[in-house]
């Protein structure tokens, strides 16, 4: 099983550490981050943090990068990208994201109250639009993402916060904000 429970580990309890109130009001000012690394632009609400680490999987050790803001105590915003070695083409790219979903889901040890598979950007690389409900001392946090598959890239877009704050317009904006560079043949990972 295809796993990056560690990323939402590290994701949750950067997140979540804080004190527990939440600023409906946040002073979100965006802009576009754009990571040549990682070939990709969103819109995030202020610097993002950045991060690589070294996760165990059952395809071996990845790499996952991140970036990250923090504008609240109980609001953040994530994108984590790794590559998988060149055998996960050999998988049907649902099933890897579904792997990806449940990892995520037993981690948080929530609900998962929505799970779309669609296809993003006009490439249609194979995606889905995840929300998982979790208990967070005595709330309730929502746990939103896109996950993207694109060749042997992941991509996921997280936002956690309120089930409110992950339904917004800023959310909104926020999730349709992500442009991944496409993957040209000569680029690919053999």
């Amino acid at each position: 099983m295809i796993r990056t429970t560690r990323l939402i580990a590290a994701c949750v309890a950067v997140c979540l550490g804080g004190v527990p109130l939440f600023a409906q009001d946040a002073d979100l000012t965006w802009k576009r981050h754009t990571s040549d690394g990682g070939r990709f632009s969103v819109l995030l609400p202020g610097n993002p943090k950045t991060q690589t680490q070294q996760t165990d999987s059952p395809l071996g050790k990845l790499t996952v990068n991140s970036v990250m803001v923090e504008p609240t105590a109980k609001l953040a915003f994530l994108v984590s990208w790794n590559e998988y070695p060149a055998t996960i083409r050999d998988d049907d790219p649902q099933d890897v994201l579904t792997r990806v979903r449940d990892g995520n889901n037993q981690f948080l040890k929530g609900e998962l109250v929505v799970d779309r598979k669609t296809t993003f950007g006009k490439e249609k690389y194979p995606c889905r639009e995840l929300e998982i409900r979790f208990p967070y001392m005595d709330d309730t946090m929502a746990y939103r993402a896109t996950v993207v598959l694109v060749d042997t890239r992941l991509y996921q877009v997280v936002m956690i916060g309120t089930k409110e704050s992950i339904r917004s317009d800023e959310a909104e904006d926020y999730f349709r904000s992500l442009k991944i560079k496409p993957v040209k043949k000569s680029e690919a990972i053999d």
